[in-house]
Protein backbone atom coordinates (compact mmCIF):
# COMPACT_ATOMS: atom_id res chain seq x y z
CA UNK A 1 0.00 0.00 0.00
CA UNK A 2 1.46 3.41 -0.91
CA UNK A 3 2.25 5.88 1.82
CA UNK A 4 0.84 9.40 1.82
CA UNK A 5 4.30 10.85 1.25
CA UNK A 6 4.73 9.07 -2.06
CA UNK A 7 2.14 8.79 -4.79
CA UNK A 8 2.79 5.79 -7.03
CA UNK A 9 2.78 6.27 -10.80
CA UNK A 10 0.98 3.81 -13.07
CA UNK A 11 1.90 4.11 -16.75
CA UNK A 12 -0.67 2.66 -19.14
CA UNK A 13 0.70 2.06 -22.63
CA UNK A 14 -1.89 2.49 -25.37
CA UNK A 15 -0.74 0.02 -28.03
CA UNK A 16 -2.77 0.68 -31.17
CA UNK A 17 -5.35 -0.46 -31.91
CA UNK A 18 -6.19 -0.15 -28.22
CA UNK A 19 -9.39 -1.25 -26.56
CA UNK A 20 -11.01 1.74 -24.85
CA UNK A 21 -12.22 -0.62 -22.12
CA UNK A 22 -8.68 -1.90 -21.44
CA UNK A 23 -7.42 1.67 -21.39
CA UNK A 24 -10.07 2.85 -18.92
CA UNK A 25 -9.84 0.06 -16.33
CA UNK A 26 -6.49 1.08 -14.73
CA UNK A 27 -7.78 4.60 -14.01
CA UNK A 28 -11.04 3.19 -12.67
CA UNK A 29 -9.11 0.98 -10.23
CA UNK A 30 -6.09 3.04 -9.25
CA UNK A 31 -7.83 6.42 -9.46
CA UNK A 32 -10.13 5.49 -6.59
CA UNK A 33 -7.35 4.75 -4.09
CA UNK A 34 -6.82 7.43 -1.45
CA UNK A 35 -4.15 7.49 1.24
CA UNK A 36 -4.66 9.87 4.16
CA UNK A 37 -7.22 11.81 2.11
CA UNK A 38 -4.95 12.23 -0.92
CA UNK A 39 -4.40 10.27 -4.11
CA UNK A 40 -2.51 7.00 -3.77
CA UNK A 41 -1.76 6.65 -7.46
CA UNK A 42 -1.23 8.84 -10.50
CA UNK A 43 -2.30 7.16 -13.73
CA UNK A 44 -0.71 8.36 -16.96
CA UNK A 45 -1.48 7.14 -20.47
CA UNK A 46 1.33 6.98 -22.98
CA UNK A 47 1.92 5.63 -26.48
CA UNK A 48 4.83 4.96 -28.82
CA UNK A 49 3.88 8.15 -30.67
CA UNK A 50 2.12 10.92 -28.71
CA UNK A 51 -0.96 12.14 -30.51
CA UNK A 52 -3.88 10.27 -32.07
CA UNK A 53 -4.07 6.56 -31.22
CA UNK A 54 -6.58 4.35 -33.02
CA UNK A 55 -8.98 2.33 -30.88
CA UNK A 56 -10.67 -0.96 -31.69
CA UNK A 57 -13.95 0.96 -31.98
CA UNK A 58 -12.56 3.11 -34.78
CA UNK A 59 -12.20 6.28 -32.71
CA UNK A 60 -8.93 8.14 -32.30
CA UNK A 61 -7.85 9.14 -28.79
CA UNK A 62 -5.25 11.83 -28.27
CA UNK A 63 -2.48 10.55 -26.01
CA UNK A 64 -0.21 13.39 -24.85
CA UNK A 65 2.75 11.37 -23.54
CA UNK A 66 5.35 9.21 -25.18
CA UNK A 67 7.01 6.10 -23.81
CA UNK A 68 9.37 8.18 -21.67
CA UNK A 69 6.54 8.07 -19.08
CA UNK A 70 7.35 4.39 -18.52
CA UNK A 71 10.80 5.20 -17.09
CA UNK A 72 9.48 6.80 -13.90
CA UNK A 73 6.57 4.40 -13.36
CA UNK A 74 6.13 2.07 -10.41
CA UNK A 75 3.68 -0.09 -12.39
CA UNK A 76 3.34 -0.48 -16.16
CA UNK A 77 0.22 -1.84 -17.85
CA UNK A 78 0.07 -2.62 -21.56
CA UNK A 79 -3.49 -2.01 -22.75
CA UNK A 80 -4.06 -3.90 -25.96
CA UNK A 81 -6.84 -4.85 -28.30
CA UNK A 82 -7.38 -8.48 -27.39
CA UNK A 83 -5.99 -9.68 -30.71
CA UNK A 84 -2.40 -10.75 -31.16
CA UNK A 85 -0.03 -8.59 -33.17
CA UNK A 86 3.71 -8.27 -32.85
CA UNK A 87 4.42 -5.50 -30.34
CA UNK A 88 6.02 -2.27 -31.42
CA UNK A 89 9.76 -2.72 -30.69
CA UNK A 90 9.78 0.67 -28.95
CA UNK A 91 7.33 -0.68 -26.37
CA UNK A 92 9.63 -3.62 -25.65
CA UNK A 93 12.59 -1.25 -25.31
CA UNK A 94 10.65 0.94 -22.87
CA UNK A 95 9.80 -2.06 -20.72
Amino acid sequence: MPTASRVRRVAVIAAPPVSMFNLAIPEMLFGKVEIDGGPGYETVICAPDPGPVTTTGGLDLTVPRGLDAVAGADTVILAGSGSYTDPDPRILDAL
